[in-house]
């Protein structure tokens, strides 16, 4: 078959993934397509910052997460694989919360300067979701560049948090908030704006604690922030809240869903994992967009008979599916910013 015949197939085919019933599922690598720092880069930051801060009660358990960073056990592996204190705990997670709301502050500058345009910004208005339904998103991380984006291109942020400087976590009002006109008959039409319900199992920048209780706040605050890092603390406290009505919301939403488009998500998080896996590989349609795939996202790929990658390669990108794969030249279709404008603009 020639090469323009399969490309024009292949976006016929990955038009007519993104209808109803979509879930998307964003995970680190589209916000270090966007400038943020990668695993890799924070692990870096860990190697330089910590020392500076550390208690020397921590030292030998740091050394210890020195020697799985250089192991190539990544933030994840070593933080599961060594047992930290609270206090180091605490300090990891200000300096991984420093420096990435300082980049993403740099980029949603950016993009008020109108010199940048958020990858998502420019998908969002491709994904109408049905009428009076939202756009179920699914994120593992931190910053708050799919809420910039967004509301961007038009579209409410449903967080389950209510409010802008002191929001409170309450799911139903969140809801409410989005109600754009109530018509009283024989049966009572709520219509509501076009909105994304935006699932955090791991927390978000915005996220502090106020009296106890998780609040929202849109003013960047001295305090930290309400995120879970990777490691064993992600499981001690993704069963408070608010992350567990966010684990809760986002689990429910994956198994609900008829399909779903997986953009730089890697397939290593055990809270989506035990639901999100399962839904792919019994055969629910999914789309995959990356530039690599990771071992476990490979896996996926293998076990899963309605599943697609799209991501780098020399010269172009490939495709792998269950039954092979294919190379196409001269187009990175990988990335969300030439999808749109090679399968989703007239």
């Amino acid at each position: 078959m020639p090469d323009n015949l399969k490309l024009h197939e292949l976006k016929q085919r990955l038009q007519a993934h993104l209808s109803d019933g979509l879930l998307l599922v964003v995970g680190s690598g589209l916000s270090v397509a966007e400038g943020l720092p990668s695993m890799g880069r924070l692990e870096e930051i860990l190697k330089s910052e910590i020392p500076k801060s550390i208690d020397a009660k921590d030292q030998a358990n740091w050394e210890q997460v020195i020697k799985q960073f250089d192991a190539g056990r990544g933030l994840e592996g070593a933080l599961q694989d060594v047992k930290v204190s609270e206090e180091l705990e605490t300090l990891i997670r200000a300096v991984v919360a420093q420096h990435i709301e300082q980049s993403e502050r740099q980029t949603i500058q950016e993009c008020f300067s109108k010199s940048r345009s958020l990858r998502m910004a420019q998908l969002l208005p491709h994904l109408n979701p049905e009428p009076n339904k939202p756009l179920p998103i699914v994120t593992t991380n931190y910053d708050r560049l799919i809420e910039v984006a967004a509301e961007i291109a038009g579209y409410g942020v449903d967080t389950m948090f209510c409010g802008n400087f002191a929001a409170n976590l309450d799911a139903e009002l969140s809801r409410k908030s989005f109600v754009k006109s109530v018509a009283r008959g024989k049966k009572l039409k709520i219509e509501y704006r076009k909105r994304i319900s935006l699932f955090k199992p791991h927390g978000s920048l915005g996220w502090y604690a106020l009296n106890g209780s998780p609040i929202q706040c849109h003013i960047p605050l001295e305090l930290p922030p309400y995120i879970i890092t990777p490691g064993l603390a992600k499981y001690r406290r993704g069963y408070d809240a608010p992350f567990d009505a966010q684990r809760e919301g986002a689990n429910q939403a994956i198994d609900s869903a008829a399909r779903f488009f997986v953009v730089g998500y890697g397939f290593n998080d055990d809270h989506l994992e035990t639901h999100l896996s399962p839904q792919i590989k019994k055969g629910k349609p999914c789309l995959i967009l990356t530039h690599g795939l990771t071992p476990n996202a490979q896996a996926i790929v293998e076990q899963s008979p309605n599943t697609l990658a799209v991501v780098a390669d020399t010269g172009g990108f490939k495709t792998i599916s269950p039954t092979g794969h294919d190379h196409f030249s001269g187009l990175e279709l990988w990335d969300i910013a030439t999808f749109v404008r090679e399968v989703l603009e007239p």
